[in-house]
C-alpha cells in the first residue's frame, strides 16, 4: 500500500501572493483569502474573457488558443486552491444523493476532461447527509490529478458503506507509465501545478470526519478512496 505523497507548496510562487495580500492590510486567514481574491481573481477572469473573445475573431488561432485558455483556467484553479488553503471552510451538511456528488465533481472539470470520466453507481438514488459541495470538490481534485498525471481515463465509483459512503477514483494509465505512476500516486509535477490538491483533499475529508487512502492494484492502476461517514444532522433541519 502506498502512502500519500505530497509536494511542498511552491514557495517562489506563493511568496509574491503573500506580499500582495500584506500590502492590502490582510491580517486573519479570512482577510488574507479576501485579499488574494481581490488581487488575483479579477485579472485572471479578465484575461480568460479576453482570450475567449480573441478566439472568436482569429480563425488562424483556433488550434492554439484553446490550449492557451486551458492554461489560464489551470492558473485560475491554482489561485483558488491557494485561497482555499488559507481559508478552511466549516462543513455544512445537507441531504444529497451520491449521484449528485459525483456528477457535480465531473461538471466542475474543464470541458475537455469531462468525457474522460466514467461514473459507476452501485446504489442508484442513494442519499446521505454530508457537505455535498465540499465532497464534490475533493473528488474533482482527485480526478484532475489522475488525468493530469497521465491517465487516459478515470473511473469514479460511489456506493453506500458502513453507515456512510465510499468514493473511489481509479486511473487507467498508459502501459509505459504504470510503473512510474504507481510510485508517485496521484501526484503531478507538471508546470503550474502547485501540489496543493491532495493536501486540500485530506484536510477537507478530515473536516467531514472521513478518511483518505491511496493504494495500487496488482495490475498497476492506482486508486484513491474516500470513506465519508454520514453527518448526524443536516443544516436544513430545524433544531428541536
Amino acid at each position: 500500500m502506498f502512502g500519500t505523497h505530497y509536494a511542498e507548496p511552491d514557495r517562489i510562487a506563493f511568496t509574491p501572493l503573500m506580499r500582495i495580500a500584506k500590502k492590502s492590510g490582510a491580517g486573519t486567514d479570512q482577510e488574507l483569502g479576501a485579499a488574494l481574491v481581490h488581487a488575483l481573481d479579477l485579472p485572471l477572469s479578465a484575461l480568460r474573457t479576453s482570450i475567449e473573445a480573441l478566439s472568436h475573431e482569429l480563425d488562424n488561432a483556433s488550434r492554439i488558443l484553446p490550449h492557451v485558455l486551458a492554461e489560464v483556467n489551470r492558473l485560475e484553479r491554482n489561485v483558488q486552491d491557494l485561497i482555499e488553503y488559507t481559508t478552511p471552510a466549516t462543513p455544512l451538511p445537507l441531504r444529497c444523493t451520491l449521484d449528485e456528488i459525483t456528477t457535480s465533481a465531473r461538471e466542475e472539470l474543464p470541458s475537455v476532461l469531462r468525457n474522460r470520466v466514467v461514473q459507476a453507481r452501485h446504489d442508484q438514488g442513494a442519499r446521505m447527509v454530508v457537505d455535498g459541495p465540499m465532497l464534490s470538490r475533493c473528488l474533482r481534485r482527485l480526478i484532475e490529478n489522475a488525468l493530469e498525471a497521465g491517465s487516459r481515463n478515470a473511473l469514479v465509483v460511489s456506493r453506500r458503506s458502513n453507515g456512510g459512503a465510499s468514493f473511489t477514483v481509479v486511473d487507467a494509465a498508459p502501459e509505459e507509465l504504470k510503473v512510474q505512476w504507481a510510485r508517485e500516486a496521484f501526484h503531478s509535477t507538471r508546470a503550474n501545478h502547485f501540489g496543493l490538491g491532495l493536501l486540500l483533499v485530506e484536510r477537507d475529508v478530515n473536516l467531514m470526519g472521513g478518511s483518505f487512502t491511496l493504494f495500487a492494484t496488482p495490475h498497476g492502476t492506482t486508486c484513491a478512496q474516500l470513506n465519508i461517514p454520514e453527518s448526524q444532522r443536516s443544516t436544513s433541519e430545524e433544531p428541536s
